[in-house]
């Protein structure tokens, strides 16, 4: 277990155990208070719903122990080009994006500080860890060390306090402000180059999905000057080669500085030598005709046209992924 949890975790732990919180919910809620997931597994466990004494069984004879078959690690195949079909609309800054499709091509260079996976649980990436008051008040963020921008600069904590500076900038104009209004720029303390502290005017327990909101990309505190596309420094394992508006993508593979993550082949991230982006307009025949053309690999985020066009195709596959995202219908 981890040492010096969160007040508010014996709570969760109660609310868990009388049925008035899903295993799910405690996990998200564990993980945001700064408890690792295997931990917050592990509580979830200790605080099971009281069960009826069971009617005692005959005795058995006791098992003799199998031992694990151990999980083969996949061949890794690298290299090649992922074609995908994709908006390629105008960037500049990245914390004014109005949508979630502006970030699909420049998160492959620029990253975050915290994700958020398909079962809702937050977990630290540009960050190692994150610690929260007992008020929710004062949020003590501390950063990956060894992290590389691709021109060679360490990621610091001055990139993180520029960024989220740039983020709550009335003259930047990122829809952030809106959702971190609980927090000023002057309340952003850097602690020392791998440590940021956040003092919040309102407790917040959702600080780190915050963090992952689709505008909140770390820029480089020395090189951005307001526009991506003009100094496309990232920590992410792709470097920007071209990026025509309305027409493509271009990113070629980082290595030098070699990329922070590795692959299960030990070896720095990524597989891919390239991916492309190509804006086809938004017409879906046009895009189907490209698929079964073979002029692209992958169509981004497809609607009901695409998926009934091309399902039963003998020649392409449908691959579902999980994600914690949301649709709302209005009607």
């Amino acid at each position: 277990m981890e040492e010096n949890l969160h007040k508010w975790i014996p709570e969760l732990q109660e609310q868990l155990r009388q049925g008035k919180m899903t295993r799910r919910e405690f996990l998200r809620y564990a993980t945001l208070l700064g408890v690792s997931l295997a931990t917050a597994r592990a509580l979830a466990a200790c605080a099971p719903k009281p069960a009826p004494t069971p009617t005692p069984a005959p005795a058995t004879p006791t098992p003799t122990p199998v031992p694990p078959t151990p999980t083969p690690i996949p061949a890794v195949i690298r290299g090649g080009t992922l074609r995908v079909r994709g908006m390629v609309g105008r960037i500049d800054h990245p914390a004014r994006y109005s949508w979630v499709a502006n970030s699909n091509t420049t998160r492959h260079v620029a990253e975050y500080l915290t994700f958020t996976d398909e079962n809702n649980v937050t977990h630290p990436y540009l960050l190692e860890k994150w610690e929260a008051s007992e008020d929710l008040k004062t949020w003590t963020l501390y950063l990956r060390k060894g992290i590389k921008w691709n021109n060679g600069d360490d990621f610091v904590a001055d990139d993180v306090v520029f960024s989220m500076k740039q983020w709550l900038d009335p003259e930047v104009g990122s829809s952030i402000l809106g959702l971190m209004a609980y927090l000023k720029p002057a309340n952003i303390e850097k602690v020392d180059n791998y440590t940021v502290r956040l003092h919040l005017d309102a407790p917040q327990i959702a600080v780190p999905e915050h963090l992952f909101h689709y505008p909140a990309q770390v820029m480089n505190h020395r090189t951005f000057e307001g526009d991506f596309i003009k100094a496309p420094v990232g920590t992410g394992p792709f470097i920007l080669e071209e990026y025509s508006e309305g027409e493509r993508v271009v990113l070629k593979r980082r290595t030098d500085p070699p990329y922070w993550r590795t692959g299960v082949d030990g070896k720095p991230l990524p597989y891919l030598d390239e991916i492309i982006y190509v804006d086809l307009g938004g017409e879906a025949s046009a895009h189907i005709a490209a698929m079964q053309a073979g002029e692209i690999d992958v169509i981004s985020e497809p609607d009901t046209e695409h998926f009934l066009a091309l399902k039963d195709d003998p020649n392409l596959q449908v691959i579902g992924t999980p994600a914690a995202m949301t649709r709302v219908l209005r009607m």
